[in-house]
């Protein structure tokens, strides 16, 4: 069977968190490195990295600055990441796991990450978007800190990459290389996965029910309707 054949019928997916972390910069990191503009008040880093395993909170607090479990370099050959044009080199290639980037800046901006896969894909490279946090509002987290500086900021998103009728080599390759399961508990966790899963069925059968109620009532009207005009 050649290995460019595709693979009908079968749909595979592998988890990712995109995200980024940022915290204020401190006089102390000023004072060490004066390359840092003056205008600029945070330093942060925007990341792929493989859902699980989950970093400890320790680590997690300290910037999360992505997770090379084996797993997400499987598939996952490069990530370029576009930064705001006001920075020097906004276009940056990462060409092995951790994908990450650290920049300091004091802005929110749209980032946008091209990903290229394993050339046994034979998939054109996927657009992601992630809006860059740096300040305590619609994030994933903000951690107090005890120097008077704002909170350290965590915004991440996850979503899972899936891949439709794959080519049969890629197949094989994600088959024989599974990533971990996600943690017990966590941001990113079995326990948060499953009671996503419970609210998207309950939606489902909301709107079943309501279908089937709409459904009813115009049945009745139509059937009105044909009384009327006998």
């Amino acid at each position: 069977m050649s290995a460019n054949k595709r693979v009908r019928g079968i749909q595979i997916a592998r988890p990712i968190v995109i995200g980024n972390t940022a915290r204020a910069i401190t006089a102390q990191e000023r004072e060490d490195d004066p390359n840092i503009p003056e205008t600029h008040t945070h330093r942060w880093t925007i990341s792929v990295r493989s859902a699980s395993p989950q970093l400890p909170d320790s680590a997690f607090d300290e910037g999360c600055e992505g997770v090379d479990d084996g797993s997400l370099s499987v598939w996952l050959r490069r990530v370029q990441i576009r930064l705001h044009d006001t920075y020097k080199d906004n276009n940056r290639t990462i060409d092995r796991a951790p994908f990450v980037v650290s920049e300091t800046g004091w802005g929110e901006f749209e980032v946008v990450l091209r990903l290229h896969f394993a050339a046994e894909a034979g998939e054109r490279p996927l657009v992601l978007h992630h809006m860059l946090k740096l300040h305590p509002w619609n994030v994933t987290r903000s951690i107090g800190r005890d120097d008077g500086l704002p909170p350290t900021v965590h915004s991440w998103q996850y979503d899972e990459i899936a891949f439709t009728d794959p080519h049969e080599s890629f197949y094989t390759l994600l088959t024989n290389n599974p990533p971990p399961p996600l943690p017990d508990s966590g941001p990113y966790s079995k326990q948060e996965m499953q009671a996503e899963t419970n609210k998207l069925n309950k939606t489902k059968r909301v709107t079943v029910q309501e279908t089937s109620r709409l459904r009813d009532e115009l049945i009745k009207m139509e059937n009105e309707l044909k009384t009327l005009t006998k």
